[in-house]
């Protein structure tokens, strides 16, 4: 009869140390785990928007200043010329180095100005390969005399800037070519007559035909 109790007893601590074992079991089953913070990464922006900020803004061009004779004004040394057809680049580029007024011609047989003052016009010019037109008539740049002007200190253009007499002024070789062709660079000197001592010297090649050109104030 003991036996039989301690043996009651001892299944009866069994059954209560299984129920407690599971109850422990179904405690740490049902214990939920601590959640994650959830992550704080900035959000990316937009592709359109990362674009833009990166995305330079084109430099306008500047619009030249132009005179009352629709001429673009330019300084002594300042760079002219015109762009490729796509005005990517420059097509030809030159500068008037100086102007010299009232010059004193060189040659022997040279003459006197006939409107009153020698004009000594010193200018250095770059034809870049591409520049030519033939379907044009186009195959340099001219600087002749004939393609500059003169406007005397009244503002009155002058008839007849380039008179026979200028062509002996000074030395052939001192003279820049009358035509500077493609992959050339010349430096050189145009003789002008002018009635008055100051005034605007105007440049307009043929082939713009009156519609372009520059001018330099003396």
């Amino acid at each position: 009869m003991r036996k039989t109790t301690i043996t009651l007893i001892a299944a009866a601590l069994l059954a209560v140390s299984a129920c407690s074992d599971s109850g422990a079991g179904d405690s740490a089953t049902t214990t939920a785990a601590p959640e994650a913070a959830p992550s704080e990464e900035p959000e990316a922006p937009p592709a359109e928007t990362a674009e833009a900020a990166v995305k330079p803004t084109p430099t306008p061009t500047p619009t030249p200043e132009r005179s009352n004779r629709g001429l673009i004004i330019k300084e002594i040394g300042e760079v002219a010329g015109f762009l490729s057809d796509d005005g990517t680049e420059m097509a030809t580029e030159f500068t008037v180095d100086a102007i010299e007024v009232s010059a004193e011609c060189t040659e022997d047989y040279a003459d006197v100005p006939q409107n009153g003052h020698f004009i000594v016009i010193t200018i250095t010019a770059t034809v870049l390969p591409g520049f030519a037109d033939p379907s044009a008539g186009i195959s340099s740049m001219p600087f002749g005399p004939g393609e500059f002007g003169l406007v005397d200190a009244n503002g009155i253009t002058v008839n007849d800037p380039a008179p026979i007499n200028t062509y002996g002024c000074l030395a052939e070789s001192e003279l820049i070519p009358d035509e500077v062709g493609e992959g050339e660079t010349a430096t050189g000197k145009v003789v002008l007559d002018s009635p008055t001592e100051h005034g605007v010297l105007t440049y307009q090649p043929w082939f713009t035909g009156g519609s372009e050109g520059w001018e330099w104030e003396f």
